[in-house]
């Protein structure tokens, strides 16, 4: 029995959704004990080294977690826009709601991102 490709490729897709959305979860943790870190409340060492070697564990894997907080909005990128603050100026990414995931360079996720208006000052 011949292996059928449209059924190899649909599997293959749903295994990058899934992985995307473990990296994110991931990267949720992450950024929770960040916070907690930074804000100074008690949180076992095990939890957090955990944390870090998972985060070790992507990018030894060839996943890559897409940031883009802080860089300039370009029209043409591929990210996912949540909401757009008010405000003049050029737009920027205020704030990574959702990273973006590629796996061995191919984008599987996009990131969803927050905008606003980097004001400029006279």
């Amino acid at each position: 029995m011949a292996d059928d490709p449209d059924a190899s490729a649909h599997n293959s897709d749903r295994l990058a959704a899934i992985i995307a959305e473990l990296a994110r979860d991931i990267w949720r943790l992450h950024s929770t004990v960040a916070r907690l870190s930074q804000s100074g409340e008690a949180m076992p060492e095990a939890l957090a080294a955990l944390v870090e070697r998972l985060q070790e564990d992507l990018t030894i894997s060839g996943i890559e977690l897409i940031e883009p907080t802080g860089q300039p909005y370009d029209k043409n990128s591929t990210f996912e826009i949540a909401f757009v603050a008010g405000g003049q100026g050029d737009l920027f990414i205020s704030e990574t709601i959702t990273p973006g995931v590629r796996i061995g360079g191919k984008l599987v996720a996009k990131p969803k991102v927050a905008l606003a208006a980097r004001e400029k000052h006279p």
